[in-house]
């Protein structure tokens, strides 16, 4: 019994002895290998939080310009302040449509095209479709007819006649896009047309593939990739190859309604029954009373780390 317990006392402190001699080797060959840890900066997790703000009118169109948001109804445009939706008098029209550009806001009303600087400009009587910013120049669509805004009016930028309606007008990839219903082409600096890798003239650009669907009901420039908003999905240009993002490639909601760019280098995607995120491959679903005072969305405009959503309800 003496020696168990003498065994004892001396075991003990040899195995602590052992184990930290140990464990001040493992350090030793730590600070040889491995470089010295650097800080990482602890930055602010960007979380998705909503708000509403009502709408008595139901609204047309949204658009950011100089952190200020704007939207159209048919009654005219607003103006977000204290979340609230006021009217801007200068323009008591019904808006149709709103397009930012880099020192210009425009609206597009049912009595003409006008621009926003630091006042409103009326540029021109008519009903026009879209705008783009296309090498420094913006150029506007009508019905089926392409122009360019010198100074403070139009200038034709052809005499010829679009194939079809023109809806969206998109600069993509250094080319003049228009898109109507169920067909898209190109500007070749005199005529809106295409040909086909047989050489037929053809209105529509892609040789493989097809729209999800020819109700089509936007387009919008990303990258490489040009999209098409359609009630069966989206359409996705690359080249001559025209795929389709449905259902079956996570597409949450089939029924698309518009299309904008997000802050992040990711696509939002305005339907009938949400707001869709698109971000490296992943979706993400804004539906129901917790995000929309509306299901159906009308348009969606991005701001610095905020997109807003119309819809009927606000």
């Amino acid at each position: 019994m003496v020696t168990f317990k003498f065994r004892q006392l001396i075991l003990r402190p040899l195995m602590v002895v052992i184990a930290l001699h140990f464990m001040a080797s493992i350090s030793c060959a730590a600070d040889l290998q491995v470089p010295a840890t650097q800080s990482i900066s602890d930055d602010v997790y960007l979380q998705e939080v909503g708000r509403q703000v009502a709408s008595q009118e139901p609204l047309t169109s949204i658009a950011v310009f100089e952190n200020q948001v704007f939207a159209g109804s048919n009654l005219g445009l607003l103006v977000l302040k204290d979340e609230q939706l006021v009217s801007v008098d200068e323009l008591a029209e019904p808006i149709r449509r709103l397009v930012t550009t880099g020192d210009s806001l425009w609206a597009f009303t049912s009595q003409g095209l006008y621009r926003f600087q630091t006042t409103w400009t009326k540029i021109s009587d008519g009903h026009f479709t879209d705008l783009t910013e296309h090498l420094r120049q913006i150029v506007v669509s009508s019905d089926r007819r392409l122009w360019q805004v010198e100074g403070d009016s139009l200038q034709q930028l052809t005499d010829v006649d679009a194939p079809f309606p023109i809806e969206r007008v998109v600069s993509h990839c250094e080319t003049i896009y228009v898109q109507g219903r169920g067909r898209l082409t190109y500007f070749d600096g005199q005529k809106i047309g295409a040909l086909n890798v047989y050489r037929w003239p053809s209105d529509q650009t892609w040789d493989w593939g097809q729209l999800p669907s020819r109700m089509t009901r936007d387009a919008l420039s990303q990258s490489s990739r040009l999209y098409i908003a359609t009630d069966r999905g989206l359409g996705v240009l690359r080249g001559m190859s025209l795929t389709a993002i449905r259902g079956e490639q996570g597409l949450c909601y089939e029924d698309t309604t518009c299309l904008a760019n997000g802050f992040a280098n990711d696509l939002w995607v305005g339907t009938t029954r949400g707001a869709i995120r698109m971000s490296d491959g992943a979706f993400h679903y804004f539906a129901g009373r917790r995000w929309l005072p509306d299901e159906t969305v009308t348009a969606i405009a991005a701001g610095d780390r905020a997109v807003y959503v119309a819809t009927p309800k606000g």
